[in-house]
């Protein structure tokens, strides 16, 4: 009795075999008269029936890259995604998850699976390389339209280049050049939350990819590039916590760095100025930024910027004579920056026995109201140093002329 029934569980599973591989010819049959929807129907049964067969499993995902991919068979993609707004990605994500089984069954041990992995590669290559081209493409092609001042269409443009570039990372989700031009493209369209995610998981892509062993140089531009684009967008949000921290990092990276020295600089820069915070606490800032400021001087001696910020928080630090010195540099940048000639005015006008020169105050509080005729405050402080001069009928006039005018 034994024996019969191990018999029968024999013949059994015979059957289903002989089933399956019927179902699995009859696909082949379909496929090869071009029958694709009946195929489809067949290799479904077939794969339900031994999942782990790759040749099946392989040979349904290949066809459904062939179904999303050509244009006469829209028919048969809507039947298999269903009521969806993007039929060709949900089929695409269908050939996606075939091709992976067969992948767990290569590392598995499965001697056919493996012998599938060079023409998955090969197909996953062809078809990520379509849309990752048609992502460039519109990257290319919006930022042609910027320079050229014309964006109409522009928002159709993006919009179909971001599609583009996610099917690119839905074939191949490891590839870190598709979640670059995602990115770039979603900058295009706002820099929000989505556009920061879209930036960390392109450089996480990168990170995990064999660029950094292979080709260090493109490795590093790439990485600093992304960096670059965090930073700049943390900083005009105002998220100057970010900012440093994004600084720090390219830092580490590169310490010569003149984006991050500079991004760090004016983010310390801009919270020391933030009156919300304790004197105590902008005391202390003012002194990091300093010192974060010289160094992007050093990178960067040309932005007089970075020289006015340094003249501020030292005339705040009540450090004079290092404020006066970068703002004579700033001025040989800047030459008629009213700001800084009415502070450097007032300092000679008011300023101690070391600093008091009325001479110097006549001529900044000159080069204003010269520049400015209709500065009242200018004219005003003018005045004040010609009558300290001992000119005082000249010093008068000047006075009553600048209360007469407006302020600034």
């Amino acid at each position: 009795m034994k024996r019969t029934f191990s018999f029968l569980i024999l013949v059994l599973a015979c059957a289903s075999l002989a089933m399956a591989g019927m179902e699995l010819t009859s696909a082949k049959i379909y496929r090869k008269q071009n029958e694709i929807a009946k195929a489809m129907e067949f290799y479904d049964q077939a794969v339900a029936k031994e999942p782990d067969n790759a040749e099946a499993v392989y040979e349904r995902g290949e066809l459904l890259g062939i179904i999303a991919m050509d244009p006469a068979q829209i028919g048969v993609r809507k039947k298999i995604a269903g009521d969806v707004d993007d039929p060709q990605m949900v089929v695409l994500d269908r050939m996606v998850k075939d091709f992976d089984a067969v992948r767990v069954m290569a590392t598995g041990g499965d001697k056919k699976a493996q012998k599938y992995e060079k023409k998955i590669k090969t197909i996953s290559d062809e078809y990520w390389w379509e849309f990752y081209s048609k992502a460039v493409a519109a990257d290319s092609a919006y930022r042609a339209m910027e320079a050229a001042g014309s964006m109409e269409n522009a928002n159709a443009v993006v919009d179909q280049g971001l599609k583009s570039a996610l099917v690119a990372i839905k074939i191949d989700p490891k590839h870190w050049s598709s979640r670059f031009v995602f990115a770039q493209l979603r900058g295009f369209q706002a820099k929000d939350d989505g556009f920061v995610a879209a930036w960390h998981e392109a450089m996480t892509a990168l990170d995990s990819s064999d660029m950094k062993t292979k080709e260090p140089e493109n490795y590093k531009h790439n990485h600093y590039y992304a960096h670059l684009q965090l930073i700049q967008n943390y900083y005009a949000q105002e998220n100057y916590a970010k900012t440093l921290e994004v600084a720090d990092e390219m830092l580490a990276d590169d310490p010569g760095s003149v984006e991050a020295v500079q991004y760090k600089a004016f983010a310390l820069a801009t919270m020391a100025s933030d009156e919300k915070r304790s004197a105590t606490e902008r005391d202390s800032l003012k002194r990091v930024a300093l010192g974060a400021l010289d160094n992007a001087k050093t990178s960067n001696p040309d932005d007089e910027n970075i020289l006015f910020y340094i003249g501020q928080f030292n005339l705040q630090l009540a450090d004079t004579a290092a404020a006066m010195t970068a703002f004579d540099n700033f001025l040989v940048r800047v030459p008629g920056d009213r700001d800084v000639l009415f502070t450097q005015g007032l300092i000679y006008l008011e300023g101690s026995a070391k600093y008091g020169n009325l001479d110097k105050a006549v001529e900044k509080f000159g080069a204003i109201k010269d520049a400015y005729p209709e500065d009242g405050p200018a004219w005003i402080n003018y005045g004040i140093a010609l009558i300290r001069q001992g000119k005082t009928s000249e010093g008068s006039d000047a006075v009553k002329k600048g209360e007469s005018l407006p302020g600034k």
